[in-house]
């Protein structure tokens, strides 16, 4: 089954229904709009799909209920995530919901250390050995 590009309706409804929060962050990764709290990743979009970060007993609910499934991305399975799929039609109160439980699962999460953005190799070499002269 070939990649499907988010639709830009499923990105906008995504982050209208993220929580007004300032703490919650945007970026894209691998095209594809994401929600980030301290760092760490809480949800995002994955083709036509909605992904969010839950504890263990919400998933496992979801799961059972046929809500979600577990998110499963080249053959590795996201422990965390449930894929909550064809999110343009899940009613907004209930996809609101789950993006709010993930914020708050991801907000209780240790802050991740940003990472910090180094020179390609071949401009440090360049660098180290201006500095040697």
């Amino acid at each position: 089954m070939a990649w499907e590009r988010p639709s830009e309706q499923l990105a906008e409804r995504f982050d209208r229904l993220l929580p007004k929060n300032p703490q919650v962050t945007r970026r894209r990764m691998f095209g594809c709009p994401c929600a980030f709290v301290n760092g760490n990743m809480f949800a995002g979009v994955y083709q036509q799909s909605v992904v969010v970060r839950l504890p263990e007993a919400t998933r496992s609910a979801l799961f059972e209920a046929g809500r979600a499934q577990p998110f499963t991305v080249q053959g590795r399975t996201m422990r965390e995530y449930a894929l909550v799929g064809d999110a343009m039609q899940a009613a907004d109160s209930y996809l609101g919901s789950l993006l709010g439980q993930a914020f708050d699962f991801g907000r209780r999460l240790p802050p991740k250390a940003s990472k910090t953005v180094r020179a390609p190799a071949g401009r440090r070499r360049a660098s180290a050995q201006s500095k040697a002269r």
